[in-house]
């Protein structure tokens, strides 16, 4: 779930959470059991939405994950969902321990031009696929960082994507890289995305492919 979307829930569910209902007999709750559905009666969901003049599009607000308010809540308890919405992470979630030092590894040494890291990191089936569409294996792609005045600067990866299983993983985002070579500085704005498998206990990254951003 993207940002946006969180956001556009959260200002729904407040919406729709800020006016209470003044109905006899309702016992102060939209749902009062736990086993009830979470989806409120017609009559029911008609009154609320008049109340809190919500449209069509913020109903889901109230049911999308299960929450079952209460009108009659506090501020802060209203204010303390909206915020629990806006917190969910965005993307997947950290990577595991040995696989963020195996990517922190691979990052350094390709600033440091560690050759002899770089091939411990990658492995042996590893394909670079440039952003000018060449296609590069294990030893073109090492060869590159043993080139004369060859260096990259340290970057940042932005907008990560992150998805990991067992024993694989894809890591991407945006980045400005910055290097000399030939004599020449240039820079570019790329997106860039690794494939990672687990083989024999030890992350190696298999595949890489770098897009020029226009």
């Amino acid at each position: 779930m993207t940002i946006r979307n969180r956001r556009a829930i959260a200002v729904a569910f407040a919406r729709c959470a800020k006016w209470p209902l003044r109905s006899q007999g309702m016992g102060g709750t939209v749902a009062a059991h736990r086993n009830s559905s979470p989806t409120l009666t017609g009559a029911l969901r008609a009154r609320l939405h008049r109340r809190a003049r919500c449209s069509p599009g913020d109903r889901s607000a109230t049911s999308a994950f299960g929450f079952r308010f209460n009108p009659y809540t506090e501020p802060a308890m209203k204010l303390a969902l909206v915020l629990a919405l806006l917190s969910m992470p965005a993307f997947a979630s950290e990577l595991p321990p040995d696989l963020a030092k195996a990517v922190a590894d691979y990052d350094r040494a390709q600033v440091g031009n560690d050759v002899a890291a770089l091939a411990h990191l990658v492995d042996d089936d590893y394909v670079l696929v440039n952003s000018n569409a060449s296609v590069e294996n294990k030893q073109q792609f090492l060869a590159d960082f043993n080139l004369p005045g060859f260096k990259i600067e340290p970057y940042v990866l932005r907008e990560r994507i992150q998805k990991v299983w067992s024993d694989g993983a894809v890591i991407g985002g945006l980045l400005d890289l910055r290097w000399t070579q030939d004599g020449r500085h240039q820079t570019r704005r790329l997106r860039v995305s690794y494939v990672w498998a687990k083989r024999d206990g030890r992350w190696m990254a298999t595949y890489g492919q770098v897009t020029r951003v226009p």
